[in-house]
Formats: structure tokens, sequence, C-alpha cells
């Protein structure tokens, strides 16, 4: 089959039509072989579970690139619906902490334990000096374990809105893990994430309106599942914002690296 038109494309993959009802995530030459294999299983499991996502038919090599084939799915991201309803961010807000939720239910034993690949990627990341490097881990030793299915890149922009209901895309980040670490690194995405991919209007308003989602969304996620409390998931966004700093999103260090500071600074006179 032929590639069709090209619909998106992302930091590691753009995404063509591929027949009628299908799409074709098409990774960039760089993309390491490893990553689109776990990508590929872990998409074939989820389709497996009644966790709304898209169905994965398996690999293909086209052109020379790997890549993976998905149900067609239609509709507009969260992220576009937020930024153009700003008077419904509540609403919005709340169905991603409900969405997270039933991610969260389901067992992710099967998947590799998030703490290591945190241990490595902050052991890793450039951007960090030595002592917050060490501050990092020792804050990540003295968090607890957990085996949730944690997608560990969830954010609007990953929420497609279609007829048939909300979808979650992208879980090549998919990890077992705490559940708080989840909800932490969607709080690091959403209080410190970059948006200067998009155009300035855009950027303007996800500006405007990123304070108010985040505290939405955690007001409704904590409401919503018990046991979870704010000052875990703000110790979990330290090791998860120093291994953000190895993905190299240079517009993201400097908040990062004063977040890590400040946090080391109120640590240091507790």
């Amino acid at each position: 089959m032929i590639k069709g038109d090209l619909l998106a494309k992302g930091r590691t993959a753009e995404v063509y039509l591929w027949g009628d009802d299908q799409v074709l995530k098409l990774f960039y030459d760089w993309c390491p072989p490893p990553w689109v294999e776990r990508e590929t299983k872990i998409a074939e499991a989820i389709s497996q579970t009644d966790i709304p996502a898209p169905k994965c038919f398996g690999p293909v090599i086209v052109d020379g690139r790997q890549g993976i084939v998905f149900q067609r799915i239609q509709g507009f991201s969260l992220l576009k619906l937020m930024t153009s309803n700003p008077l419904h961010i509540a609403q919005y807000a709340r169905l991603m902490a409900d969405l997270q939720s039933q991610i969260h239910r389901q067992d992710g034993s099967a998947l590799p334990p998030l703490r290591d690949w945190l241990r490595k990627d902050i052991q890793e990341a450039k951007p960090l000096s030595r002592t917050l490097r060490d501050f990092a881990c020792r804050v990540l030793e003295d968090l607890p374990d957990g085996h949730a299915l944690c997608h560990f890149d969830f954010h609007p922009d990953q929420i497609m809105m279609t007829a048939q209901g909300p979808m979650v895309l992208d879980w090549m980040t998919a990890f077992q893990g705490d559940p708080r670490a989840d909800v932490a690194r969607t709080s690091v995405i959403l209080t410190m994430g970059s948006a200067a991919h998009m155009g300035w209007v855009t950027r303007t308003l996800v500006g405007v309106a990123r304070r108010q989602v985040h505290r939405s969304y955690l007001k409704q996620y904590i409401g919503h599942n018990k046991g979870t409390d704010l000052i875990t998931i703000r110790k979990w966004m330290i090791p998860i914002g120093a291994a953000r700093l190895n993905e190299e999103i240079g517009e993201e260090e400097g908040t990062i690296v004063r977040f890590l500071d400040d946090a080391f600074k109120q640590k240091r006179s507790a």
C-alpha cells in the first residue's frame, strides 16, 4: 500500500493516510528500532483493554523507514478545544482527570518500571549540575513504587475528541509505576512545557490558560482518587522534571532548572 497525504508532524514521526480508515505513523530515520518495537507492543496491548485508544494493526517498513499502522481517528485535539473555548476549561480538565484515572486502573506490570527509566535519564541530562542531579536522584529513591499503567506523556494534545468519544494517543512512553508519578509528569508538561512549535495566538492562549487547566485537572483527579495527595505529586515533579531535561527541549531548560534549583534550596533550608 502507498502512503497517502501527510496529516501531521511530531518530534519522532510523521502521520500519513493509509487506505480509507487507517493511518501510518512513520518514524524519522534517527528513531532507534527498539523505540518502535516498544510502542508497537504497548499499542497492541492497549488495544485489548477498554481504554479509549486507536487500534494498532502492527509494524510496517515504508521507504526504508519504520512505521506502525493505526486506526484512523478523526476529530479535534482537546488542546484545540481548550484554546477555542476557554470558558469550558473546567469541563475539559475534568475529562482529562477521568481519562487518566481510567488508565491508572489498568495493571501495568508487563511494562518496564518507570523508576529505572527516570534514573537513567537524570544521569544523562546534560543541563543538570552535579548538585541538582544528586538531589533529584535522592528524591527519586524516597518515592514509592507502583504497578499501575502510566501513559507518561498525558496532556491535552494527546487526547482526540471524536464522534465516538475521546481517544488517548501516543503510548510510546508508557510504563508501570506510581499513578502519582504520571500525574506529576502531566503537571510538569502543563506548567513548564514549551509551546514554541505553536502559532503565536495558540501560544498566548496556552500561556494564559495553562495554570487554570492545571488547577482544575489536579482538583478533579485528587477528588476522584483516594490516597492521592498533592505533596507526593509535587515530590515526583522533581525527578520527573530533571529527567525531562534529557529530552533536550531547549525552550524548557531554563524553566525546569529554576524549578529544581528552588526545590533544592527549599529542601536545604527546611
